[in-house]
């Protein structure tokens, strides 16, 4: 009976413990996107894994036309390679 007892307390702690096992990947990232009054973008971003590229189209609304992103670009579309925690903006005018 001790011994049944003390090979069931073993394999409970066990299971129990291997919950907390985790198996790392490649660290993700937030990336926020955007879009300022008179357009839209094609995506509002996500958690992606580090290295992730990204392609970002702004739409201007009829009547406006795409003025370039928060980070100084004035390509259209963008892309993205995902490295840190980032927020972008599409601006119109």
């Amino acid at each position: 009976m001790f011994r049944f007892l003390s090979v069931s307390f073993l394999l409970i702690s066990i299971i129990s413990c291997s919950k907390d096992i985790k198996v790392d990947g490649p660290p993700t990232f937030l990336l926020s996107v955007t879009a300022g009054n008179g357009g839209s973008v094609s995506t509002t971003g996500g958690e992606y894994e580090e290295g992730s590229e990204i392609t970002i189209t702004a739409t201007p609304s009829s009547g406006y036309t795409f003025s370039g992103w928060s980070n100084g670009s004035v390509n259209n579309p963008i892309t993205i390679t995902v490295n840190s925690d980032t927020t972008l903006n599409a601006t119109f005018s």
